[in-house]
């Protein structure tokens, strides 16, 4: 099955081994859940481990997995990365993952061809749209309703308002 990129390691936490992980997904307490697999990479290493616990604590995600509940045996685990499966079901209608937005192509409000979204950026107020143009220049575009004016996600199609200057 497909895998999204939900988090990364950052720490330790306490002595029975739970780890710090900083989430970027919207399903935290679903991915975490106990039963639940997820993925750690780091360089070529990965592994499959299984959550026991989960709570949130001060921003960020604090997990046990099976078998791990020493501190021994989780402070290697630190800058993993973590993914989970790509389960559309999470999802209600007209929402999709930011990983379906990388590679979407970008028009301008005259549907000419802008560049070729590569990274989303986040901010506090909004998530921003790295869009690599074909002169191999970066446009950053805001994720709001202001500039985009179209965005068939399936299609790997997004039409936005392209200010002068930008």
């Amino acid at each position: 099955m497909e895998q999204l990129y939900i988090g990364k390691v950052v720490g330790t936490h306490g002595i029975k081994g739970e780890v710090k992980i900083k989430s970027v997904s919207s399903f935290a307490a679903e991915r975490f859940k106990k039963g639940k697999k997820i993925t750690l990479t780091k360089g070529t290493e990965t592994l499959t481990l299984e959550c026991l616990r989960h709570r949130q604590h001060k921003g960020v995600e604090l997990v046990t997995f099976k078998d791990h509940e020493d501190i021994n045996l989780v402070e290697k685990y630190r800058d993993y990365e973590i993914y989970g499966d790509y389960d559309p079901n999470l999802l209600g209608e007209d929402e999709y993952f930011y990983q379906d937005l990388i590679d979407c192509k970008v028009y301008n409000q005259h549907e000419v061809y802008v560049g070729t979204v590569t990274s989303i950026m986040e901010n506090p107020r909004y998530d921003i749209l790295v869009v690599k143009k074909e002169d191999g220049k970066q446009l950053l575009i805001p994720y709001i309703e202001a500039f985009i004016l179209e965005e068939k996600i399936s299609e790997k199609y997004i039409r936005f308002n392209q200010l002068e200057g930008m």
